[in-house]
């Protein structure tokens, strides 16, 4: 059975999973966050500059975002309805007093 090396959304760390596990979410051995098993991304060849060096104006691209933890989702989600739940009363509001206006 050959195996894949797999990187974790949450900490970077890189594990080795069973092929038969691709498309299929793991447990991280170092975060013990599910992450995805997916095939490793191929990796870009680029061509050697004129002269046989590497263009030094290649900047690494930027890590992605580390996931959020089940707490810090929970925390938004309030956080929004608190916004909305302020958003509907100063709407409520506005409309009363253009009703008092009227009447």
């Amino acid at each position: 059975m050959s195996m894949i090396v797999i990187t974790c959304a949450r900490c970077g760390g890189a594990s080795q999973v069973a092929e038969a596990h691709l498309g299929q979410m793991v447990r991280c051995p170092r975060c013990r966050e599910a992450t995805p098993a997916a095939a490793p991304a191929p990796s870009p060849v680029s061509s050697p500059a004129p002269g046989g060096t590497a263009p030094s104006s290649a900047a690494p691209s930027p890590a992605p975002p580390p996931a959020l933890t089940r707490r810090e989702r929970q925390a938004l989600r309030r956080r929004r309805h608190v916004i909305v739940a302020v958003l509907c009363a100063a709407g409520l509001a506005v409309a009363a007093l253009a009703l008092l206006r009227i009447g």
